[in-house]
C-alpha cells in the first residue's frame, strides 16, 4: 500500500487539520484510500481517536504516528476507556527518527 503523510503535510492547528476533528480536513476520502497515512505524534486528542477518525472517513489501511520527541524512543500508544469502538486497522508508533526519514522519501 502507498504512504501519505495526513493533510498532505499541512500544519495541524485545532481549527485547520486537526486529527480529531474531521471537519476541519482538507483532503478528500479518497486521498486516504487504501493507503498507509503517516502523521506526527500530537497533543489534541489520543492514537485511537486518530485511527477511528481515519477508518470511519476513508478506506485507510494502517496508521503510523511519528513520534514528535527523543529521536529514538518509541513507547506504547494509551487508547482511551471511554469510546465504545476499537480501531480495526493496525495503528503503530514510530520514533522521532523513523519519522522523520519517512517524510524524507514522501517530500522527495
Amino acid at each position: 500500500a502507498a504512504l501519505v503523510m495526513f493533510e498532505n503535510g499541512r500544519n495541524m492547528s485545532v481549527d485547520s487539520s486537526n486529527p480529531c476533528d474531521v471537519s476541519t480536513w482538507h483532503e478528500e476520502p479518497s486521498f486516504y484510500a487504501d493507503k498507509v497515512v503517516l502523521l506526527w505524534y500530537n497533543e489534541y486528542c489520543n492514537a485511537e481517536h486518530w485511527t477511528l477518525n481515519l477508518q470511519q472517513y476513508s478506506t485507510v489501511r494502517a496508521v503510523l504516528v511519528a513520534n514528535d520527541q527523543d529521536l529514538t524512543h518509541v513507547y506504547a500508544l494509551a487508547g482511551d476507556s471511554d469510546t465504545e469502538l476499537e480501531p480495526s486497522v493496525p495503528t503503530r508508533l514510530l520514533s522521532e527518527f523513523g519519522g522523520v526519514l519517512l517524510d524524507y522519501v514522501l517530500e522527495t
